[in-house]
């Protein structure tokens, strides 16, 4: 009480003459913070004010599942494919083209974080699917953030991290952001994927990019269970949660590098046949098969 009496009744000058340096800071801070949750603070609406409020609805960026700020998860086993998918639908979204017959609602700006991929295997992961959609490269809305690039990578289990890429976000226009994968880009030492709390702040920051209108799909690693590796608290937020589900019984065929059910376990905002289970596989012809792209739908 004393600090904020001295603040709003003493001159700054005749406040320094009397009072400890410390002593100033402490009540500058108190009353900063104060008047900050002033404004910021926890506000209710009536009922009558939000019905009247003029809520837009999310538009959709990919099909009827993939919308304008929301938060969604892709998860699967080593190997399965959970990275190309990504980059598939980082594709159509920052082209304006379809994926997988999830019909494509215009091209806007996309930012993939990849975690641990060598720049070659990117390389020829992203020619392929521009040479497949018959794409050029003047006309692709993608940022990219690799290790082979970049000199140092963000880290989301910091707020360092964490405001790098919403720096970028506000700088590129970017509507769509894609962090592959959670594991290899939440580094910290205070980090642990099986820990609530350790997720909390990235759940924050996420929740915040959302409202600021941009939607993040996160890719992650399934567990030995077969469900996404560690704490389940990471999917009460999201709003959709996708995982890639092995077929064991598949014949074996050289050109065929898997093949796994696209499965929608949760979808907060999308339902029915916007939703329905999509067979996928990936194929191979030498390395990569470059007429077929790499995956495709099939029966």
């Amino acid at each position: 009480r004393r600090h904020g009496y001295l603040l709003h009744n003493q001159g700054i000058k005749q406040w320094f003459q009397t009072e400890d340096v410390s002593t100033v800071i402490g009540a500058l801070n108190q009353h900063i913070d104060s008047t900050v949750k002033t404004y910021t603070g926890v506000r209710s609406i009536g009922i009558h004010a939000f019905m009247d409020a003029k809520v837009q609805p999310r538009k959709k960026l990919l099909g009827d599942w993939l919308l304008y700020k929301s938060l969604s998860i892709i998860y699967a086993e080593r190997g399965l494919g959970k990275t190309q998918l990504a980059l598939e639908i980082a594709m159509a979204v920052a082209t304006g083209t379809d994926c997988l017959g999830w019909k494509s609602h215009g091209a806007e700006g996309v930012l993939y974080v990849d975690g641990e991929m060598s720049g070659h295997d990117m390389k020829v992961r992203l020619s392929n699917i521009i040479s497949s959609k018959k794409l050029t490269d003047n006309n692709i809305n993608f940022e990219l953030i690799t290790p082979e690039i970049s000199p140092w990578l963000p880290d989301l289990s910091t707020e360092e991290g964490r405001h790098l890429i919403f720096n970028i976000v506000g700088q590129k226009k970017i509507k769509l952001v894609i962090i592959d994968n959670i594991s290899s880009l939440c580094r910290s030492n205070e980090y642990s994927e099986n820990d609530a709390i350790s997720w909390k702040a990235i759940q924050e920051w996420a929740v915040d990019m959302r409202s600021q209108g941009c939607s993040i799909i996160f890719i992650h690693h399934a567990g030995k269970n077969g469900k996404q590796r560690g704490t389940s608290k990471r999917e009460d937020v999201m709003d959709i949660v996708i995982g890639l589900k092995p077929i064991k019984d598949d014949a074996a065929n050289d050109d065929v590098g898997a093949r796994f059910d696209i499965l929608f376990e949760k979808t907060r905002h999308s339902f029915g046949s916007a939703v329905k289970p999509i067979k996928g596989r990936t194929t191979y012809q030498h390395r990569w098969n470059s007429n077929m792209g790499y995956i495709r739908p099939y029966n």
